[in-house]
C-alpha cells in the first residue's frame, strides 16, 4: 500500500515537473502493476491543465493527455478482463 502511494506521488510529480514521456511510462507502470485508473487519469488532466494546447490538426481538441491516459485505462481493463476469462 506504501509503494503505491509513493508511486502514485511520484507520477504526480512527474506529470507537473519532468517531460511529457516520463509521466506516460510511470503512467503505463502504475496501470499495469496496481490497476491505478483513476490516478493516471487525474495526472491527465493536471498535464492538460498546465500544458495543454488546442491542437489545429485535431480541430481544436486541447485534452490529449486525459485522452491517452483514458485509453491506456480502457485497454489495460478490457485485457485483464480477457486474461481472466
Amino acid at each position: 500500500m506504501i509503494l503505491r502511494l509513493c508511486a502514485t506521488l511520484v507520477f504526480f510529480l512527474s506529470s507537473i515537473l519532468l517531460p511529457w514521456y516520463v509521466p506516460v511510462f510511470l503512467g503505463g507502470l502504475l496501470i499495469a502493476l496496481w490497476g491505478g485508473y483513476v490516478e493516471v487519469i487525474i495526472g491527465g488532466i493536471i498535464m492538460d491543465t498546465l500544458f495543454g494546447t488546442s491542437i489545429p490538426l485535431l480541430y481544436g481538441f486541447a485534452y490529449l493527455y486525459t485522452a491517452l491516459f483514458v485509453a491506456l485505462s480502457l485497454m489495460a481493463m478490457v485485457l485483464r478482463r480477457m486474461m481472466i476469462e
